[in-house]
């Protein structure tokens, strides 16, 4: 399994060496044109492309046939997904701190936990969604242009939401409806999403993986 994360590490980084300068480009774009919404939607859109790029890397790159020369099974490729998933949205918000640290009050205010919270909520939900999707339906242009669906109607109904949850009017600390709660809702939900992708996985008679 592990050997998998590696592998799209390996195989992501190779693709696209300038990652890290394009990443933090896009923190400036999106601070420019979505600001305030900045602080959470950078890292969760970048995260999704570099997630959806490895199952776009195994497809072109018939990866296909190397993972079935390892001594893995279906459920090592799905437990590799989501757990590469968790380290990328974690990655990618520590930049986006680091940077809104260092150009905290000039361009940038300071980074916040609700921000943290709100990305990490947001990017559950889309990843819960998408990751059983891209399993059942191999990867495709219908699936992807599905996700951008999925990305645009949860960040623009549920980041509203949450923005509201997060306000101090409504986020008491003795109140059941918090970010804390509804971050580990989202936990809930993905692993829950991961159970469906196993259960994806182990039905597919076709035994097409991932292809």
């Amino acid at each position: 399994m592990f050997d998998l994360i590696k592998k799209d590490i390996i195989v992501t980084l190779r693709s696209d060496k300038q990652l890290l300068l394009r990443y933090i480009a896009t923190l400036f774009v999106f601070h420019i044109i979505l600001n305030p919404f900045s602080y959470y939607s950078a890292n969760v859109f970048f995260s999704f492309i570099i997630l959806t790029n490895t199952f776009s890397y195994d497809k072109e790159n018939n990866t296909n046939r190397f993972m079935m020369s390892m001594p893995i099974n279906k459920e090592d490729v799905v437990y590799s997904r989501y757990i590469l998933s968790l380290g990328i949205i974690i990655i990618t918000t520590t930049i986006n701190n680091i940077v809104y640290e260092i150009m905290g009050g000039k361009l940038y205010r300071g980074p916040v936990l609700n921000g943290v919270l709100i990305s990490l909520i947001l990017f559950l939900l889309i990843v819960s969604i998408m990751l059983p999707v891209f399993f059942k339906f191999k990867y495709s242009k219908w699936s992807i242009g599905f996700g951008y669906i999925i990305i645009f109607v949860i960040y623009i109904q549920v980041s509203v939401f949450l923005m509201l949850v997060g306000d101090s009017t409504i986020n008491t600390d003795d109140g059941i409806l918090n970010l804390y709660s509804l971050s580990f809702g989202a936990i809930i939900v993905f692993l829950l999403s991961m159970l469906l992708s196993l259960w994806i996985v182990n039905h597919d008679r076709g035994d097409k993986r991932y292809e």
